[in-house]
């Protein structure tokens, strides 16, 4: 029997070129490709396409920088008022006084949004994590102070683009120059027609208090608590974030995973695959020797930093 080459799609070695050291998990279904923000940017926001959507965006809380791997995982409180491992700490952290520790911590605001960047059109509609003061600024310029007007930015038809620059690293990142194009812009159908088929709270990467508690490295309360209530006191800090945290953009370029279950459209085959690795990992937190203090591993990375800065 001869040889049989296996061919490949360019789309998998495109996966291949942005893959990572670590298994970094994010909060968005990983098939689902982010936008990453540039100095210059020019976008079109696209309209949303779930019932009763009352703006184009998606509010959604994060946490980022959880567990050994860097994840970004939804806050659990915040989105379906269920206990939250990391809120437990960041709580625990500023009660103890632990301000950097508490910081790191929390949940940050987000306003998820479908956008066409207009620099590269043949990419379709990206994801957009934009902070919410950046969403806030852009409503701002979306209507006329003096004549009351509305500029309807994500219209299908007599949308407008529009036009930021990024400035600043890290925490000192700002977003400034924001404007709206004056001539109306349409919108393809095929990205309309996709967004359709994908509203924003579809793809979310939703996970239960254990599989947070999993990645994170800490017991949930009352041990794997998949379906427990949160009373709803959360954490100070953890509403609107004055600031965004640091620029880190490419936190959100989640690298090639199989697509997580628990969404509809997964076929049988991707649910066996991708529940085994979450199933494993809550597993091993009900094991009382398996757990490791993420505030104590931090805690430790911050005195070694302030040793070596000695």
């Amino acid at each position: 029997m001869g040889f049989k080459y296996n061919m490949r799609s360019p789309e998998a070695l495109d996966k291949r070129t942005t893959q990572t050291a670590t298994d970094m998990v994010g909060f968005v279904q990983p098939k689902f490709p982010f936008y990453k923000v540039q100095n210059d940017n020019w976008l079109r926001i696209l309209p949303p396409t779930w019932d009763d959507a009352a703006h184009y965006g998606l509010d959604v809380y994060v946490h980022f920088n959880v567990g050994p791997n860097n994840a970004s995982v939804l806050c659990t409180s915040r989105m379906d008022n269920l206990d939250c491992p990391v809120c437990r700490a960041q709580a625990e952290a500023e009660a103890a006084g632990r301000e950097e520790e508490a910081r790191e911590l929390r949940a940050v605001k987000r306003v998820l949004t479908w956008v066409i960047d207009r620099k590269n059109e043949d990419k379709g509609p990206l994801v957009y994590a934009m902070p919410w003061t950046l969403d806030r600024d852009i409503c701002l310029v979306s209507k006329d102070k003096r004549t009351g007007e509305v500029y309807l930015l994500d219209h299908p038809d007599q949308g407008y683009d529009i036009s930021f620059d990024r400035t600043g690293e890290k925490r000192n990142v700002k977003y400034v120059g924001i404007q709206i194009s004056k001539k109306a812009s349409s919108v393809s159908q095929q990205a309309l027609d996709y967004i359709q088929a994908h509203p924003l709270p579809s793809i979310l990467w939703k996970r239960t208090p254990a599989e947070v508690a999993a990645i994170f490295g800490a017991r949930p309360a009352g041990g794997v608590a998949d379906t427990v209530p949160f009373d709803g006191a959360v954490p100070r800090g953890t509403s609107e974030v004055v600031e965004q945290r640091p620029s880190r953009e490419d936190m959100f370029a989640i690298p090639d995973r199989t697509e997580v279950v628990r969404h509809e459209h997964n076929s049988p085959r991707e649910v066996a695959e991708t529940t085994a690795p979450v199933e494993a990992a809550v597993a091993a937190v009900q094991a009382p020797d398996a757990f490791t203090s993420r505030a104590a591993a931090l805690r430790e990375r911050m005195a070694a930093s302030n040793a070596k800065k000695a």
